[in-house]
Parts: C-alpha cells; structure tokens; sequence
C-alpha cells in the first residue's frame, strides 16, 4: 500500500509540485507552464479543447491559472450531477466555450454506467 501511495505522490509532483508540498511556498511547474503556452497555441489557431486530469487538485490548479488569463470553460468533475454533465457536453459541442475541463474519474463512471 505504501508504495501506491508513493508512486501517487509521484505521479502528483509531475503534475505540480504543489499538490503534495506542505508549505506556504508556491512553487512552479513546467507541465503547467508548458498546457498554458499549448492553450494559447490552440486558442490562437481556433483549437477546441478537452483537458483531463485524474487529479482534482490539478484541475484546481488548472482553473486558477486560466482565471488569470480570463479563459472560460466548461468544467466536469465527480460531484457534477448526472444530469448537469449531459447538459455541459451539449453545450460544449454547440459552441459554447473553447475549453473543457473534465476529471478523469468523472469520465470513467460515465464510461462504466454508458451515461451521462
């Protein structure tokens, strides 16, 4: 179990240091950095895009960063109710925002029961 847990926090640090630092510093992460100058890159083409992360501390992360660039987007995580996440998707493939959000465990109940 140890080692799950350590591989976990492994995988979290690749994403953003933050997520598992226990500290009042702010550290940077070049995955970050590098999704923001992607998003820009696909905005700036006319690029639709979907994001996912398994970890919902990264989305938060993800949210904050695109707040300061006044980016909207549609967001989907697990505590989404059923109904709302069908309603997100169509309004997501008609147009409306260019950025998607979704958590990964979000998708794969969705994928496990076939609805949304």
């Amino acid at each position: 179990m140890q080692f799950l847990a350590g591989l976990t926090k492994l995988r979290q640090i690749c994403c953003h240091p933050n997520l598992v630092a226990n500290s009042d510093k702010t550290y940077t992460s070049g995955k970050l950095d590098r999704l923001v100058e992607y998003v820009e890159e696909g905005l700036a083409a006319g690029q639709r895009m979907v994001i996912f992360s398994q970890f919902t501390s990264m989305l938060a992360i993800i949210r904050e960063a695109f707040a300061k660039r006044d980016w909207t987007y549609h967001y989907l995580d697990g505590q989404t109710p059923t109904a709302e996440r069908l309603q997100l998707t169509e309004r997501f493939n008609e147009g409306e925002h260019e950025l998607f959000l979704i958590s990964m465990k979000a998708w794969r109940n969705r994928s496990e029961s076939n609805r949304w």
